[in-house]
């Protein structure tokens, strides 16, 4: 009611899950189903192969957190190929060798709120420097980094939990 004052306001940002017509019975009676369309994520086929599983786990462990809205495989995750244009897709995670880190974007509807795409992008350089720090603050404790600096379970584990702090990002948590 000030014309000087400033008020703080903010829409729920979130994805559009829709459970169908011939589910909605089932969804009603407290029963999984699977949404009408779920968030597919196209991992970027220039992404290194033995990363991919990490990824895959990353963004398929946001499914429980789904079940518990009534949704079973909400998220999937599918390699993209030569077929797959990704700036076409709603959820893309893309390898990048210029940078190095991970980032998140998302583009949402201004009135409604709904997602209607989004994108992670992991830098190349990432996983050294994720290495790197894991190594000098667990090192005494973790004989694994402490035998191979590059321990492929440890950067799995380190990839496979930023990849799950991005999806949730991407998800609209803030």
């Amino acid at each position: 009611q000030s014309p000087y004052g400033v008020v703080r306001d903010s829409i729920i940002q979130r994805w559009n899950l829709q459970v169908s017509k011939k589910d909605q019975r089932v969804y009603q009676k407290g029963k999984l189903v699977e949404p009408e369309n779920p968030i597919v994520f196209y991992v970027d086929s220039c992404c290194p192969r033995e990363l991919i599983p990490y990824i895959k786990e990353g963004v398929l462990a946001w499914n429980v957190a789904f079940e518990q809205a009534g949704f079973k495989n909400a998220l999937q995750v599918k390699v993209a190929d030569r077929t797959i244009v990704s700036v076409e897709q709603s959820a893309v995670i893309a390898y990048d060798l210029g940078e190095v880190g991970i980032e998140t974007k998302y583009t949402c509807h201004p009135k409604t709120g709904e997602i209607l795409s989004c994108r992670i992008n992991m830098g190349h350089g990432f996983l050294a420097k994720e290495l790197t720090r894991y190594f000098f603050q667990c090192g005494m404790v973790d004989s694994r980094i402490r035998k191979n600096r590059y321990d492929p379970d440890v950067a799995g584990e380190i990839l496979r939990s930023h990849v799950m702090k991005a999806v949730g990002s991407v998800l609209g948590l803030k």
